[in-house]
């Protein structure tokens, strides 16, 4: 499976899971970066080209499920900004 259809699939989890979440995308220097606004926060998740290309779609669903469930953790009344870091790569 190529890079882009895998992109695509962390987009629409991201979007499905974190309901009234903003997911923004941008791909530079062999890196890809989801920016999520949620409840009042900001994520930054990011995955290397490599960690897509290595990793099957099963790996890349249970990593992207459990940086979602770092997110939903994460959300306090005082946050503003968190990185969560990918488990792929």
């Amino acid at each position: 499976m190529d890079t882009d259809v895998k992109v695509s699939l962390i987009l629409e989890r991201l979007n499905d899971r974190l309901h009234d979440a903003r997911v923004d995308y941008q791909c530079h220097a062999g890196t890809h970066e989801f920016l999520v606004l949620y409840s009042g926060s900001r994520f930054m998740i990011r995955f290397r080209e490599h960690a897509l290309v290595r990793k099957s779609t099963q790996e890349i669903e249970l990593a992207v499920a459990q940086i979602i469930d770092r997110v939903r953790r994460s959300i306090t009344p005082n946050a503003t900004n968190a990185r969560v870091s990918a488990a792929v790569g």
